[in-house]
């Protein structure tokens, strides 16, 4: 059969071109995160405020020492120093972390950053409180001897509350250690181990209040009870913030 040949003065045919098909519309996402402080001079930044803390804390520990007319012993202003800067300092990680797991469990999760400068803040604290602890070595008043300075109830100053603050900071720092076997134990057996964290604070501060030399002291009255307020209020709201954020998921 002879091919069709157009008329002469008419246009060929045209063949229909096949329509592509639409670029999928990609779902509008957000941003990342921007990280409360970039790069490492964050960590910088965080070291060297820890430094001001242990300083103004030794400071603050003289100065108390010298309104109670107590005479100058640079082992025991040493030890009441950090240990102040130590509670601090766990002080600034428990409210941290309520804050950092609260924007968590609203399904934002914070920059890595944010994780390292709460696990950062988490050793300063026991570095400092490990100083507060062995430089009692040094002292020639009591003579800790390092069992005494390592095993719960076996101290001759208040065995009592310094046991306490001894077991709290082991479980201190086993919730601490968690986080890097955490793909061992798992995530549901790492955050029943997380949640020791308020207990290892609630025994600091027992420590703290009745073994803690400075409690007299109206400036550490007021601080004490600022932080325990402050903890306990932010726990409330996360737990509450919790409840409400899982309601409106069921009802979604």
């Amino acid at each position: 059969m002879a091919s069709q040949q157009p008329l002469p003065g008419s246009r060929p045919p045209v063949s229909a071109v096949p329509v592509g098909r639409a670029a999928p519309v990609r779902p509008h996402t957000a941003p990342p995160e921007k990280p409360l402080l970039l790069g490492d001079v964050s960590f910088v930044l965080i070291g060297l405020t820890g430094v001001l803390v242990i300083a103004l804390a030794m400071a603050c520990a003289v100065l108390l020492g010298a309104l109670q007319g107590v005479d100058i012993n640079l082992v025991w202003f040493a030890t009441r120093g950090t240990g102040i800067a130590a509670y601090l300092l766990m002080v600034g990680v428990m409210i941290y972390g309520i804050l950092l797991s609260a924007r968590a469990s609203n399904g934002e999760l914070p920059a890595p950053v944010s994780y390292a400068m709460h696990d950062y803040l988490t050793w300063l604290s026991l570095i400092f409180t490990a100083v507060h602890v062995f430089v009692l070595l040094l002292d020639q008043h009591v003579g800790y001897s390092l069992a005494q300075l390592l095993i719960p109830g076996t101290s001759a100053y208040q065995p009592l509350w310094i046991g306490v603050g001894q077991v709290g900071t082991y479980v201190f720092l086993a919730v601490t250690l968690s986080l890097y076997v955490k793909k061992l134990i798992g995530q549901r057996t790492w955050r029943i181990i997380h949640y020791l964290s308020y207990l290892s604070f609630l025994m600091v501060l027992a420590h703290s209040l009745f073994a803690g030399s400075d409690t007299t002291s109206l400036v550490m009255q007021i601080v004490y009870a600022v932080s325990a307020i402050a903890v306990t209020g932010l726990t409330v709201y996360r737990v509450l913030y919790a409840i409400v954020t899982r309601g409106r998921r069921r009802v979604a």
